[in-house]
């Protein structure tokens, strides 16, 4: 249920102001046991639904997906079940 704040404009990639949603590559290493993580807009609530899923410690799994930000160019994590996170952000929409 751990629930944080990613800044996708470090490293300047993503333009704050300007994208409005990015695609990222997520994966998880690391497990511990069962979970899920899920990516978000950032101001809304978490919608009950997850980006990717794992079944088993020391899991590593990928995904991709499109994730609206704010105007700032942030977004949300929300996990269940501990894990390491990587996010590669791949693009920016306008």
């Amino acid at each position: 249920g751990a629930q944080r704040e990613i800044n996708t404009t470090v490293g300047g990639g993503v333009p704050a102001g300007i994208a409005s949603a990015v695609e990222v590559n997520v994966t998880i290493t690391e497990t511990d046991a069962t979970g899920w993580l899920s990516l978000f807009a950032k101001g809304v609530a978490w919608p009950g639904t997850s980006t990717i899923n794992w079944s088993a410690p020391n899991t590593i799994v990928a995904n991709s997906v499109t994730v609206t930000v704010d105007a700032a160019a942030r977004l949300m994590i929300r996990s269940a079940g501990a894990t390491h996170v990587v996010l590669d952000v791949t693009g920016y929409y306008t």
